[in-house]
């Protein structure tokens, strides 16, 4: 193979295709489907055509080569008849004028390339599918194949011998190039019908924006009609817009409101075109009003104002259409299936627009009566609040002055109790060896129930000034508290024993000193409960739901009944005997009551003989907090 041959073809091919990248780069704008424009893309493509022939590859006198039958091919593949005879018709007319030998056949490539283009192009026009490498390649070789065959029409003692020279660099270059080349253009059209497309959507998503805003800030039907056909013209690329409002009965139709470019409107187009979505009683489209049979009674009108292709949506209120909004274009083919689901939503919200409007009146007369009956209402109300509140201040009086009755009381009653307890222990001391045996016992029992009873008051003291102590709110680190408190509550004996575990435990938001007393009589449960276990265990867990803080102590303990875990929180209710475990029921009263005031709620689970679990939740805030 002749390495100058080679070096020259592969010169030309990549001016070729850096001609390609170029107008790749370019942001044209050319609708190949105008005519006019058409002719300037062929102008482009012939131009292209005689820069590469400015640089050919030459064999002999008169006889060149370089990459043309590549751009004309692909001129015709992509770019259609109109652009690609053009061009032929500008390098023809080139080639024709630089002469020589090979000028015709260098003519006869040039119309044999555009016209295999044009054909191959032509035959895959319904395809769905874009082009790739393979049938580019089928391609670049079908047209290069043709390319050598007109060598044999140059003179007798040339042909042969350029044929034999040229056909292995030309087939293996050319149908290469084409495949590059074809590819670079595929994209290209792809991605500039892709941003048409966005263009074309975005359009009618501002329609449809613009529209609803209108809807929102006007009332009445016709200047909401008015101005959604204003929008609909000027922001989509549209002709022509227009409503036809259809009486209650069905039978008379007009106009009541219209946008339009050029004096486009015509009032046969307009009520021919309702009438046709009327009759049908659903959407229709006409994309090629010359040959739709359905636009036959006002076509010529449509025509000779440029529409030539029209949409219109019934607007229906409860089954009957009230009216139809109309749209045209002067392009055939305008409406696709994106663009008509735009335009469906906003007939569906100009249909709920117009039912807003119609009952809108009905609305004003029950609103008069809803007031009246607001009016009543909201004296109920107020009377209602009034005598909640005073039940609520007479609730929250008798609560405190009970509260202060039991701490009275309580207080009220050591004073007997300790001269009870002075005068038994002085029975014991002095005159014990005076009694018998039985009397020594009742004495016992005396003094054991005096401490009992010293131990209820206390309680019930403890229980009062729980209800009725201040409280000061801060944030509380409850992982370090409930394990300073565990510290507190058992003895060296019980921590030795105890396995113990602390998880990290959200931060809460309360009174730390009435929190300190909920973890300790908490730990100190777990404990007692848990002992006659051999290895006693105790968990202190935590975490975050619904905006509470939840947290549980749980051990391995006797359990209880699940059945009477209602009352475990009730004061001086106990579900094991005293001999059993030492006890007021006192204390997880006053857990459920420190929690109350912080606005939340205590529970427990267990079963016997399988431990136990006692929760409590607070707020994160001190909001939900009572006093």
């Amino acid at each position: 193979m002749n390495r100058d041959i080679l070096i020259g073809l592969l010169n030309n091919a990549a001016l070729l295709l850096a001609l390609g990248v170029l107008y790749d780069t370019v942001p044209l704008r050319v609708n190949l489907r105008m005519g006019g424009r058409r002719s300037l893309a062929g102008l482009g493509i012939g131009a292209a055509g005689i820069a590469i022939m400015l640089n050919p590859w030459h064999f002999g006198s008169g006889v060149v080569f370089d990459t043309r039958s590549i751009l004309l091919s692909l001129s015709g593949l992509f770019f259609g008849p109109i652009p690609t005879l053009v061009a032929a018709a500008m390098t023809s007319a080139f080639r024709l004028y630089q002469g020589g030998a090979g000028a015709w056949v260098g003519t006869a490539v040039i119309l044999t390339s555009s016209g295999l283009g044009i054909a191959w192009g032509w035959k895959r026009r319904w395809r769905r599918t874009p082009i790739g490498a393979a049938e580019l390649y089928l391609f670049g070789l079908a047209v290069h194949v043709a390319m050598l065959l007109w060598m044999l029409s140059l003179p007798a003692s040339m042909g042969p011998t350029v044929l034999r020279t040229i056909a292995l660099p030309v087939m293996l270059i050319y149908p290469l190039a084409t495949v590059l080349l074809g590819l670079l253009l595929a994209q290209q059209f792809a991605r500039r019908e892709m941003a048409e497309r966005l263009k074309t959507l975005n359009r009618f998503y501002a329609v449809l924006s613009h529209a609803n805003q209108a809807i929102v800030r006007i009332r009445e039907p016709e200047a909401l009609f008015a101005e959604v056909c204003r929008i609909a013209v000027q922001e989509s690329g549209l002709s022509l817009a227009w409503v036809i409002a259809v009486d209650a009965d069905g039978d008379r139709a007009h106009n009541v409101a219209h946008a339009e470019s050029d004096g486009l409107y015509d009032e046969s187009v307009g009520k021919g075109l309702a009438a046709v979505a009327q009759r049908e009683g659903r959407r229709v489209v006409m994309n090629d009003i010359a040959r739709d049979e359905r636009a036959a009674p006002w076509r010529e009108a449509a025509l000779q104002r440029g529409i030539l292709s029209a949409v219109a949506f019934p607007l229906a209120i409860s089954d009957a259409i009230r009216a139809v909004f109309c749209l045209g274009a002067r392009e055939p083919g305008f409406f696709d299936a994106e663009e008509i689901g735009l335009l469906d939503e906003l007939a569906m919200d100009l249909a709920y627009a117009l039912e807003f409007a119609e009952r809108d009146r009905e609305r004003r007369r029950a609103q008069e009566e809803l007031q009246q009956t607001l009016d009543t209402l909201q004296s109920l109300y107020v009377e209602m609040e009034q005598r909640v509140a005073q039940r609520t201040a007479q609730l929250q009086a008798a609560n405190q002055e009970l509260e202060a009755f039991a701490y009275s009381v309580s207080h009220d009653l050591r004073a007997p109790l300790r001269a009870i307890d002075g005068f038994a222990r002085i029975l014991v001391e002095e005159y014990a060896s005076r009694l018998d045996e039985e009397g020594r016992r009742l004495l016992s029992i005396v003094c054991a129930n005096v401490q009992r009873m010293e131990q209820l008051i206390a309680a019930m003291l403890a229980l009062s000034r729980v209800t009725r102590a201040e409280l000061s709110f801060s944030r509380v680190d409850m992982t370090a508290m409930a394990r300073s408190i565990y510290a507190e509550v058992s003895t060296p004996e019980e921590r030795a024993r105890v396995e113990l575990r602390v998880s990290p435990l959200p931060e809460a938001y309360g009174d730390p000193h009435l929190l300190r007393q909920v973890w300790a009589n908490l730990l100190a449960n777990a404990i007692k409960y848990s002992r006659p276990k051999e290895v006693p265990r105790i968990e202190v867990g935590g975490y975050v739901q619904e905006g509470m803080a939840v947290y549980c102590v749980r051990d391995n303990g006797v359990g209880f009944d699940p059945t009477y875990a209602h009352k475990l929180f009730d004061p001086f209710q106990r579900l094991h005997s005293a001999e059993e475990f030492e006890g007021l029921g006192v204390g997880l009263a006053i857990v459920r009551r420190i929690v109350q005031r912080h606005g939340g709620r205590a529970w427990a689970e267990g079963a016997p003989g399988q431990g136990a679990r006692f929760y409590f939740a607070l707020p994160r805030e001190s909001g939900d907090a009572s006093t």
